[in-house]
């Protein structure tokens, strides 16, 4: 079974942030560099300043989904503002929650 992460990338050319999910953060990063996807193509160059392993593409898909969102893009904002405090690679969404690091998710107690 394939494990994927969910990555973001800042445009060096116009500051706009893209999110995607991959099994290999570098791989795809070249290949929206190279100019692969019609969205990304406009926006190069591109660096990758954030990536999260989450494990099954579903559970990706939803991360993904949240950083669309207008609460996932001030995380992102956030971590760009502050990187150094927050930029953690290959963090987990669990690890994101049990720091107390907003975005991450969350267990209900019993």
């Amino acid at each position: 079974m394939e494990q994927f992460y969910v990555y973001a990338l800042i445009s060096e050319k116009d500051n706009v942030i893209y999110v995607g999910m991959a099994t290999n953060c570098e791989i795809r990063l070249k290949e929206h560099n190279a100019g692969k996807s019609k969205y990304t193509k406009a926006h190069r160059p591109w660096q990758l300043f954030y990536k999260e392993f989450v494990g099954k593409s579903e559970d990706a898909r939803k991360r993904e989904k949240y950083f669309k969102s207008a609460a996932g893009k001030r995380r992102l904002k956030a971590i760009l503002d502050n990187d150094k405090k927050y930029l953690v690679p290959c963090l987990t969404a669990d690890a994101f929650s049990q720091a107390g690091i907003p975005g991450g998710t969350t267990k209900k107690s019993e």
